[in-house]
């Protein structure tokens, strides 16, 4: 054994003992081993800290993974699509990703015959455009939206991975353009080709490969110095059939197929940040803008009950009147909670081509119907409870006939106050709504006039219901029944005019209104 070196006091001169200088580590004593090692401690710490520095500095890599070939984003699927797949795409394109022009994708797969909507399809377009991956999408939700993106790999067309967001719906672009390219950072690898072949224990990853470091060679089992030791086969880890996932249609311009709720490991943690970011307030899920607006037929039936004398009875069939109506929130326009959820509510109806006979003679029929409110709504889930109160105006009267004689009805003209309830119940892109009103009038107009009825009081009830039928992009189809009563007490006193003058005396009367009504509306 070599003598050490001089640079090792310790071992040539007993620090403790005073002893002759010992030439081998061997036949150092404990205290000299140990004087040895504490002399050399800090030179090693300095080595293994400059190694492991090295090491993490290597691991770090680039901030954001990114694919090594062009990508593809197809159609995206859902309400808001197209704006979703241009944020995606625009996301993309800012993290520098090659993306290749969709209209390209689909050419060169009608050129094959292949089917993007299956994995062998994907990869043989792949294949020919030298393809990494494919991205999809599918928005759904109706206010508070869900963003699914799947990537596929080109290598053989299979899933590599979902992404999973929410978003309210004024915030999803935004969202989608500064989180998207980050949410599939951990999908890329996956599409990937192997390059070291093998996936179990000794086969080459890719860590390695990048470090320039040799495979792991698998661990000697203990033995005796004259056994042969034969080479141990890496065992392979036990694989799991992946189950059959109903894949989007992707040769068509728009995807109509939905995905699955499951998220690959590593990419859950990932889609908190929208939720966290957005929170889960019920107010900011409702729609801040409804307008409709259509055709509906109104019907009018008025009987007068107790009539000393016979009084004129006014009767209109199912007749064609034009409404608009909408409800706004303000407060819904990035707000939340209780303040979001309160607005106005409007209605105005207009009679068409009305006309009332009275013998040979013909009277042109006007009729409105105004209604402007405060209306709450309160969400239970995805229903809502909801409370109005206003003031309305609804008016039917005639106009004078060519030789000027009147029609003999006086006009009832309603000046009112309401309150209502009704109840929105939603099941996916279908609601209805049922509704009920109750108006006190402060004001009856010419039948509550000095020469009709002059004390006259009375109430109405309006029961009705509204369904509605989303249709894609805010645009809904509804439809919906109405039918209103007013009750009249005229209350007639002898010393009235009309009754002194005209012998005008009853009850009360009815003053029935049916509404059907259909239209179009559109919801922000």
């Amino acid at each position: 054994m070599k003598p050490i070196p001089a640079r090792y006091p310790s071992l040539h001169g007993s620090f403790f003992t005073g002893g002759p200088p010992v030439t081998s580590f061997a036949r150092a004593s404990f205290f000299q081993r140990l004087t040895f090692l504490r002399s050399s401690l800090s030179f090693r710490l300095c080595a293994d800290f400059l190694l492991f520095a090295i090491v993490c500095g290597g691991m770090a890599g680039p901030a954001l993974a990114q694919p090594q070939g062009p990508v593809v984003v197809l159609q995206f699927s859902g309400v808001g699509a197209e704006p979703a797949r241009d944020a995606v795409i625009e996301s993309l394109q800012g993290q520098g990703v090659d993306l290749l022009p969709l209209q390209q994708v689909q050419q060169t797969a009608g050129e094959l015959g292949a089917s993007l909507n299956r994995p062998q399809g994907r990869a043989r377009v792949a294949a020919e455009l030298g393809l990494q991956a494919y991205v999809s999408g599918n928005v759904s939700g109706r206010q508070r939206l869900k963003v699914k993106l799947t990537v596929y790999s080109g290598r053989d067309g299979s899933r590599a991975g979902v992404a999973n967001m929410r978003f309210k719906r004024g915030s999803m672009v935004p969202g989608l353009q500064a989180t998207a390219a980050r949410k599939l950072k951990s999908t890329w690898r996956r599409t990937q080709a192997p390059r070291g072949g093998g996936g179990g224990r000794g086969a080459r990853r890719d860590d390695d490969e990048f470090f320039g470091m040799p495979a792991a060679a698998p661990a000697p089992s203990a033995r005796r110095n004259d056994e042969i030791v034969e080479p141990v086969e890496p065992r392979r880890p036990r694989r799991r059939r992946p189950q059959r996932q109903p894949e989007p249609n992707f040769d068509e311009p728009v995807a109509s197929a939905g995905f699955d709720d499951e998220v690959p490991p590593g990419m859950g943690s990932d889609s908190s940040w929208a939720d966290e970011e957005l929170g889960d307030s019920e107010g900011s899920t409702r729609t801040p803008l409804w307008i409709g607006a259509g055709l509906s037929f109104l019907s009018r039936s008025l009987r007068y009950n107790d009539a000393v004398r016979e009084l004129s009875d006014h009767r209109i069939d199912p007749n064609p009147s034009a409404h608009v109506q909408a409800r706004f929130y303000p407060g819904a326009f990035g707000g939340s909670g209780f303040v979001a959820n309160i607005g106005l509510d409007f209605r105005f109806s207009y009679l068409l081509f009305a006309s009332s006979q009275r013998g040979e003679l013909e009277f042109d029929t006007t009729a409105t119907d105004l209604r402007l409110g405060a209306h709450v709504r309160l969400p239970i889930g995805d229903h809502d409870l909801g409370f109005g109160a206003g003031f309305g105006n609804q008016e039917m009267g005639f106009e004078p006939a060519d030789d000027g004689s009147v029609a003999g009805v006086p006009q009832y003209a309603y000046k009112f106050a309401y309150g209502l309830m009704d109840l929105r119940l939603v099941f996916g892109s279908f609601a209805i709504t049922p509704r009920a009103l109750v108006a006190v009038p402060f004001d009856f107009g010419e039948i509550a006039s000095e020469l009709w009825f002059p004390n006259t009081t009375g109430l109405a009830f309006e029961a009705g219901i509204q369904a509605e039928l989303t249709l894609g992009e805010g645009v809904a189809i509804f439809g919906g029944a109405a039918f209103r009563q007013w009750g009249l007490a005229f209350n007639p006193e002898v010393g009235d005019a009309g009754f002194t003058e005209e012998q005008r005396a009853a009850g009360g009367a009815t003053d029935q209104y049916m509404m059907l009504e259909l239209g179009v509306g559109y919801a922000l």
